[in-house]
């Protein structure tokens, strides 16, 4: 087990009354459910970044230093980045590597309905057909029971 649910599966909830109850079935599914809930979060934080970071290149006039620490948008861009990088930590102790990353690939349809829905960018049949073919990918490594073996 992960050294990050050792803790759930000793936690007791106290009673009104005194006592104490052991640990229940949801607490039991959380501890499964929280490195996958990460590893979504993550992708939506690295999704956020790179839109910051579009919105910040279309609104500075000039590169500098200063414009980074000032744009809103780069500000909101490591925010999310910081965001990011603790999910993905927690994801990947629970995680093999070659799965967690797998999932994450869905950052290339994210960053499809990012550029066409917010940006009014073109987006072609190719991308489409390739969103689909990533979705897909996704959607059958997660429901093979080969996918998350890890330490969950």
């Amino acid at each position: 087990m992960p050294r990050s649910c050792t803790a759930l599966s000793t936690v007791k909830v106290p009673v009104m009354g005194g006592g104490e109850f052991p640990p229940n079935e949801a607490l039991m599914i959380s501890r499964i459910r929280l490195p996958f809930f990460c590893i979504v979060l993550s992708l939506l934080f690295q999704t956020g970044a790179v839109g910051c970071c579009k919105q910040a290149a279309l609104t500075v006039h000039a590169f500098s230093l200063w414009a980074v620490f000032t744009n809103p948008f780069y500000v909101m861009s490591i925010i999310f980045l910081a965001a990011q990088a603790v999910t993905w930590q927690i994801a990947l102790r629970a995680y093999p590597l070659s799965f967690a990353y797998f999932v994450k690939s869905g950052i290339f349809v994210n960053i499809l309905l990012l550029s066409h829905f917010v940006f009014h960018e073109t987006v072609s049949t190719g991308n489409m057909l390739g969103a689909g073919l990533i979705i897909a990918g996704i959607l059958v490594l997660t429901r093979t029971n080969n996918g998350a073996q890890g330490n969950v």
